[in-house]
């Protein structure tokens, strides 16, 4: 059997052959390198953070979300940060980076294109607040609603309490489901969701759809500016409805029955005097 051994000036030699010794710095060198290029490639899998969309999201949470998560995989370097961003931009976003990429370049430093970024995308107005807080449900499952209004609330302010946040998410619910919830048992959004869960069954019943098809069309009549006519002839002033679901016709229709009847009544007994 062949060993490995050292001649007279101490080369390592093989099988009467040089061996080229490979210092412990290279392989380690080599081996963050392959990582390195297995992290980028992969990155967008591998990052817990969705894609930033300028609409309703909190710019300057988003970005601090961000740099944790290169903390977390241990990307230091400013240059891969800026090119790991683009990847989680959403489409309109996208254009941004291209158009800082050809102002600031990539050389010009992390901390340089984050203020730029907050600078762009960061909320400042209301709007991102009042569509949190007033967002509520108006048909299909209950749990989508109460997940996207929690999502929603937390990205407007991540600390916000938990009482706070439970509270925003039962305002949002009609009023007969919410009278269904009781506080008490709701010790966080987990159990609040787990009661909301128990009432998906009455949104599904076929009274409640038609309640709530009558309900947005009598809205569309407002939103027309379209008053029942009825209404107005009858003095009972402006009123916006179908005209067909007006209660004073139906109110006229029944008088004008039992007047009906009445005439009858008055007929027959004049015939029987008359006799």
């Amino acid at each position: 059997m062949v060993q490995i051994y050292f001649d007279e000036d101490d080369n390592l030699m093989f099988n009467d052959l040089y061996l080229k010794e490979i210092k412990q710095t290279e392989l380690v060198q080599s081996t963050q390198k392959n990582e390195g290029q297995l992290n980028l490639k992969n990155i967008s899998e591998r990052f817990m953070i969705e894609k930033f969309v300028c609409k309703f999201t909190n710019a300057k949470q988003w970005i601090d979300t961000f740099e944790s998560e290169c903390k977390r995989f241990e990307v230091i370097i400013d240059a891969t940060k800026i090119e790991i961003l683009r990847l989680f931009l959403d489409k309109s976003c996208v254009d941004w980076h291209s158009a800082t990429l050809k102002t600031l370049k990539i050389e010009a430093g992390w901390l340089e294109w984050k203020n730029k970024f907050l600078y762009s995308f960061a909320d400042k107005g209301w709007s991102t607040g009042i569509y949190a807080i007033f967002y509520k449900y108006k048909d299909g499952s209950l749990m989508e609603y109460a997940i996207r209004k929690e999502k929603l609330l937390l990205d407007m302010d991540e600390n916000i309490g938990s009482k706070s946040l439970m509270t925003l998410i039962a305002a949002g619910l009609p009023e007969f489901i919410r009278n269904r919830i009781d506080p008490e048992k709701c010790e966080s959004s987990t159990t609040l969701l787990h009661e909301i869960s128990k009432c998906e069954n009455l949104v599904n019943n076929k009274s409640y759809i038609k309640k709530r098809e009558v309900k947005d069309d009598n809205r569309k009549y407002v939103g027309g500016k379209k008053p029942c006519k009825n209404c107005q002839i009858l003095n009972k002033g402006t009123r916006y409805h179908p005209e067909e679901s007006c209660w004073f016709k139906i109110e006229g229709k029944e008088n004008k029955v039992i007047g009906s009847n009445s005439v009858i009544e008055v007929d027959l007994c004049k015939e029987k005097k008359n006799e």
